[in-house]
């Protein structure tokens, strides 16, 4: 899997393009493509927050297409309404905000740790001896 940072962009981009399904619909122009990679460069490498915030973008963009339209066909027959297809861009939006899903795959999903654990409390000492 790629490293963190990438020094390549022509990888950053590949893997980027892949991230936002850019040329599956509601899709995305090769510029925009272009205008997401340069948002996630810094100072000639691309990092994994950087290109998960532009996969997370392109997926708010794509979103914003889907208000012109009120079913998505997928070519073979199947069809979703225009709340189907806007809830999944901003689910994906959001999953790559987070790093649930990450460009580079380096997924914190695994690694991340949320809630408050339960400890508990103890209010006496008891002599293990004690307790039959």
């Amino acid at each position: 899997m790629a490293t963190d940072p990438l020094a390549d962009g022509a990888l950053a981009r590949s893997l980027l393009e892949r991230a936002v399904a850019w040329q599956t619909a509601p899709a995305l122009t090769a510029q925009e493509v272009t205008d997401l990679l340069a948002l996630a460069d810094t100072a000639g490498t691309y990092g994994g927050t950087d290109l998960n915030r532009a996969a997370s973008l392109g997926w708010q963009w794509k979103a914003g297409r889907v208000t012109k339209n009120y079913a998505q066909s997928l070519g073979d027959g199947v069809k979703f309404s225009r709340e189907q297809v806007y809830a999944h861009c901003m689910e994906q939006a959001a999953k790559y905000a987070t790093g649930e899903l990450s460009v580079l795959g380096t997924s914190l999903a695994g690694r991340r740790r949320s809630g408050i654990g339960v400890v508990g409390l103890v209010s006496t000492m008891v002599d293990p001896a004690e307790v039959g």
